[in-house]
């Protein structure tokens, strides 16, 4: 018997929008025979391009590794079988992502299971214990045409502009 790490993780939406708040939920489960016998440690590095904003735990703790930088690491204490633990991690794209694709891989280590055991590199890791999202990123691109209601005006003469405003962008 022993416990079986399973880390999931979706993003808010199908595709984030420059400037407008989002968020990644990764939730670790213990879909083991066992409790876990250590914590998990959950860690997530958020995409250059996206502004970390915040980060909670329902369990345990989280916080930046180094404050203003991008990596977020979380303790969960034990986990029973078939118990859960879910963490949000808010973000707002900037300028610089619009058009990109965001790829955020996870991992969840420790907790006594024996394939995702501390210290694994990244790449050793089942996909249960790394999962990666791919986010697009997108932004409006507004256009703005203004037409006159005549070819000349004329001093006494009412006459109109039509604008028009149009979104270009993805």
């Amino acid at each position: 018997t022993a416990p079986q790490l399973v880390l999931t993780k979706t993003a808010s939406a199908a595709a984030f929008t420059v400037g407008q708040a989002a968020s990644y939920t990764l939730t670790v489960a213990n879909n083991g025979t066992a409790a876990t016998t250590a914590n998990t440690v959950v860690t997530d590095v958020v995409p250059a391009g996206l502004r970390l904003d915040a980060v909670a735990s329902t369990l345990g703790t989280c916080q930046a590794v180094v404050p203003g930088e991008q990596t977020v690491s979380c303790t969960v204490p034990g986990l029973a079988t078939g118990a859960s633990a879910s963490i949000t991690i808010t973000v707002t794209p900037l300028a610089a992502a619009d058009g990109l694709t965001m790829v955020n891989q996870a991992t969840a280590t420790g907790g006594g299971d024996p394939l995702c055991a501390a210290g694994s590199a990244t790449a050793s890791l089942p996909a249960r214990c790394a999962p990666s999202i791919n986010t697009p990123v997108n932004a409006p691109h507004l256009k703005l045409e203004k037409t006159a209601g005549m070819a000349e005006f004329s001093v006494g003469v009412a006459s109109s502009y039509e604008l028009k405003l149009t979104n270009v962008g993805t």
